[in-house]
């Protein structure tokens, strides 16, 4: 028997999934990958360690449902060309000090494990490399667009894995100032 879509029971079930992964997120921004159990997700969503698995099959599946990477710069992504550079570097240097870069370095320091790095592949393909090759123009758009990747993720590493001091510190326009040419370059290429 089907029951009705706005019964109360699917009602509390959403709830219920919605409140695992909010618990999840937190706790994997806090402790990290390793040091979150499902138990401890389960016990900070007021559910059982049971439901945990049936809504999302694992720990790694749980981690890369609330771990989304793409979002970040998606925005920034859709900016007209000339102005694509500063937008990209705007969105890394606008995640200091936010559980985003935590989530961020969990996500790096997580990609050890074999399902989370090869998802962690994924998502940087199809959500920052991919997009930007359907919109660069000129040759070598794939390698430019794994270049442009790379020097994002490389400003994401000084900040969320070693603290940079200088980038944490320094203002947003100097960053954006100083960082965004190098993408510039790899955007819009001189012939």
């Amino acid at each position: 028997m089907q029951l009705p879509e706005s019964s109360p029971f699917q009602e509390s079930s959403a709830a219920t999934r919605k409140r695992i992964a909010e618990a999840a997120a937190q706790l994997f921004s806090e402790q990290g990958f390793e040091k979150t159990s499902v138990r401890s997700i389960a016990a900070a969503a007021g559910a059982d360690a049971a439901l945990v698995i049936r809504y999302f099959g694992s720990k790694e599946d749980l981690f890369l449902a609330t771990i989304q990477l793409h979002r970040a710069f998606e925005q920034a992504l859709q900016a007209p060309l000339p102005d694509l550079a500063v937008q990209l570097v705007g969105a890394a240097v606008q995640m200091r000090g936010t559980r985003a870069l935590r989530v961020y370095g969990v996500l790096m320091r997580a990609s050890g494990n074999k399902k989370v790095g090869h998802s962690l592949g994924e998502a940087i393909e199809d959500g920052m490399i991919q997009p930007l090759v359907k919109r660069l123009q000129g040759a070598d758009a794939r390698v430019r667009s794994s270049l442009i990747a790379a020097q994002l993720l490389g400003l994401l590493d000084a900040l969320a894995l070693r603290g940079d001091e200088a980038l944490l510190a320094a203002a947003e326009p100097t960053l954006v100032s100083v960082y965004a040419p190098a993408l510039n370059a790899l955007i819009l290429p001189v012939p």
